[in-house]
């Protein structure tokens, strides 16, 4: 239950900072993302999630196939990064949400 204190509150300051123009909408959506690849409790997760977040989700991974070529622009290595969109378009697809 802590984990999904700590997920939820993560993402509820995450949101107010976006509020606050501090992020941007795609830097949100990264984070997020990356949130949902660390988390335990993926679905509480998901279902605390903004709508405008989810289908911006949705939209990004329903394009992404492991035949993409990604560039990370040295943020990251490209195939951990990709293996973990991979991670989470698998869940997200398990759960019928790109079927849609």
């Amino acid at each position: 239950m802590v984990q999904k204190l700590d997920e939820c509150s993560r993402l509820h300051e995450l949101l107010e900072a976006y509020e606050t123009g501090f992020y941007l909408q795609g830097e949100v959506v990264s984070v997020c993302l990356d949130m949902l690849y660390d988390s335990q409790k993926t679905a509480d997760l998901w279902a605390d999630m903004p709508s405008w977040v989810k289908d911006s989700v949705i939209q990004q991974l329903k394009k992404f196939s492991e035949d993409e070529e990604l560039v990370t622009f040295g943020q990251g290595d490209p195939q951990l990064v990709k293996s973990r969109l991979l991670v989470v378009k698998h869940w997200l697809s398990e759960q019928g949400v790109l079927n849609r």
